[in-house]
């Protein structure tokens, strides 16, 4: 995968386990100057006793088939990262409210029509 991808998400960022299993493997083979395929990929998540996790071979070769190339993939990296950051944001949000702490949002996203609808679907509510 392209290397500016490797910059822009991390393992973390991903929502399943089996995605951040492969995304990891994927990264050290990267590391490596080694290949990406299904059969390297399966080789690496196997290799550190994961690939149960991942669905096996079947589950690593649907994932890599639906893997955007080129252009595309620094769209989808982005798209990732962004999420990832909106689940932080709803763990903050959701803390918070069990702590009873007050939480302000402000920036683009509590600027944005879109955005509030997301606040408030993640739990965030507003002081009076």
């Amino acid at each position: 995968f392209p290397s500016h991808d490797i910059d822009v998400v991390s393992e973390q960022d991903f929502y399943r386990t089996a995605h951040q299993k492969v995304f990891a493997a994927m990264h050290r083979l990267w590391t490596r100057n080694e290949g990406i395929d299904v059969l390297t990929v399966s080789g690496e998540v196997g290799r550190v006793g994961e690939l149960e996790i991942v669905g096996g071979r079947a589950g690593i070769a649907e994932l890599l088939a639906d893997v955007v190339s080129g252009a595309q993939s620094v769209s989808h990296a982005k798209i990732v990262r962004e999420l990832s950051a909106l689940r932080a944001l709803q763990r903050i949000i959701q803390v918070a409210n069990q702590q009873a702490k007050p939480v302000s949002v402000c920036g683009e996203l509590a600027g944005d029509s879109i955005g509030v609808l997301i606040l408030l679907a993640m739990g965030y509510r507003r002081s009076v």
